[in-house]
């Protein structure tokens, strides 16, 4: 005698809709951390009179892109508003250093966004925004996206990025220091 199957019921239903039905479906909340290298291949010695004020002239572009984010952000759905509906938050952080190497003057950038559309960052505006207000022709950018969460995603990196010129910055003493008791 064979032993008796379960009684399998099963219910499928299908019910595609197009139009208003999929635009209206409630959307999910995303993080986009967005980790820019923004390298001017410009080379200064560490005590040179035009080392600071480079910097800061580097610094302070990069911070108009972290603050008006609205110019260098495409949305990849069609007629999608800028407004707090689609974008929920944004904050951004920046911080330019000499490479100890090739003494070229490079600036850490990180954007967080909270939105819950389809976006990314317009790479080629923000790299001809950066040439025309810094007198370039070129520059290198490379831009890798954050799997962290937006809300530790800032800290977290600019620790980081403090933490590793802290090592070089020490490193670097330390070398002074031995070359001064030889």
């Amino acid at each position: 005698m064979s032993p008796k199957q379960p009684k399998v019921k099963s219910k499928a239903r299908i019910a595609i809709v197009e139009g208003p039905q999929n635009k209206a479906a409630k959307r999910r909340v995303k993080n986009s951390n967005f980790a820019l290298l923004i390298n001017t291949n410009q080379r200064f010695g560490r005590h040179e009179e035009e080392t600071l004020p480079y910097a800061k002239k580097l610094t302070k572009v990069v911070k108009y892109i972290l603050d008006n984010p609205k110019d260098f952000l495409i949305f990849l759905e069609e007629d999608i508003p800028w407004s707090r509906d689609y974008v929920k938050s944004i904050t951004g952080a920046c911080y330019t250093e000499l490479g100890e190497r090739n003494g070229q003057i490079h600036c850490h950038a990180v954007l967080c966004c909270v939105h819950n559309t389809k976006l990314k960052l317009d790479l080629d505006k923000i790299k001809e925004h950066i040439c025309n207000k810094m007198g370039l022709k070129n520059i290198f950018i490379r831009c890798n996206v954050l799997r962290d969460s937006t809300k530790h995603c800032l800290e977290n990196y600019i620790a980081y990025i403090k933490k590793n010129y802290q090592k070089k910055k020490e490193k670097l003493h330390l070398q002074e220091e031995c070359s001064d008791s030889q």
